[in-house]
């Protein structure tokens, strides 16, 4: 288990899971579209197969994605029931940009092409571009497979999430 430090961004909430991994990208990207920092995760649930949970942000402690959880619930963006804070220390790490603007710039472009990824600045002020939330290396190989990362030419590295996220 990865242990938690000052720049540790180990913790998601889950807005909801879907069947379909179309539906879970259009609602990933909805999110985005409004300002919510938006990815999404394969898992295998048996008997189920698999399903695409959508997460949202890198928060360092559970109060602060327990927070944004309850914002999102007051907001009407989630039901009241409904969102849940999960430990994901996990990402797959697809480049490091030297400023803020690079980094949106390839996400942007990586969304277009059905990639969710997102930004998170690190200590340094490097600027690491994202996928996923993962509670474990096994969920990010899985979501490897799901997207076929190579045949956009990227080449990814797992990593645990850090820096100076939301």
């Amino acid at each position: 288990m990865l242990a938690e430090n000052e720049d540790s961004l180990y913790y998601s909430v889950q807005v909801a899971a879907f069947s379909r991994l179309e539906d879970a990208l259009e609602y990933a990207g909805e999110l985005y579209q409004a300002g919510l920092p938006a990815t999404m995760t394969a898992v295998r649930r048996e008997p189920d197969g698999i399903w695409y949970r959508v997460l949202v942000g890198a928060y360092g402690t559970v109060r602060d994605a327990a927070a944004v959880r309850s914002s999102m619930q007051s907001n009407g963006i989630l039901e009241a029931t409904t969102g849940v804070v999960l430990r994901t220390p996990y990402a797959l790490r697809i480049a490091i940009k030297p400023d803020r603007a690079s980094a949106a710039e390839t996400a942007a472009g990586l969304r277009e092409s059905g990639v969710p990824a997102y930004i998170v600045e690190m200590p340094d002020r490097s600027v690491q571009v994202l996928n996923g939330a993962f509670e474990s290396p096994d969920q990010a190989r899985l979501t490897e497979s799901v997207f076929a990362f190579s045949r956009l030419g990227l080449s990814l590295i797992l990593v645990p999430r850090v820096g100076t996220g939301r």
